[in-house]
């Protein structure tokens, strides 16, 4: 099955919600961008919050990132998207562990560049 860039530019955006492990629950902010690239803030949307990664949709439901943190951590996030691609839950793993789960809805923003 080959995938459309109008399917993946309906990923591209950013997304927020909750990840959950035990009794935790966190934040996150996730930007998704063009050339299956993620940046993932952790709380507080800052640069010391940001950890990059990749992500990829196989098929038209299955939504995958990875990142890796700055102390070389791997975790990954995998989830069943909504056919109006502004949704998505599933579960996190550290490593290869099940961790905990999460979910995300993309937000209706615009970015806006000014320029000097």
């Amino acid at each position: 099955m080959s995938f459309s860039s109008r399917d993946i530019d309906a990923v591209d955006g950013i997304w927020t919600g909750i990840y959950r492990a035990d009794n935790v629950r966190e934040k996150v902010w996730v930007k998704f961008e063009a050339r299956n690239h993620v940046e993932l803030y952790n709380g507080e949307v800052n640069e010391s919050n940001k950890i990059n990664g990749t992500y990829e949709l196989q098929g038209d439901t299955l939504l995958k990132f990875s990142y890796q943190t700055v102390d070389g951590k791997q975790f990954s996030m995998q989830g069943q998207i909504n056919k109006r691609k502004n949704y998505v839950d599933g579960i996190w793993k550290a490593g290869d562990k099940v961790s905990g789960s999460f979910y995300l809805k993309k937000e209706r923003l615009q970015e806006m560049f000014i320029q000097p």
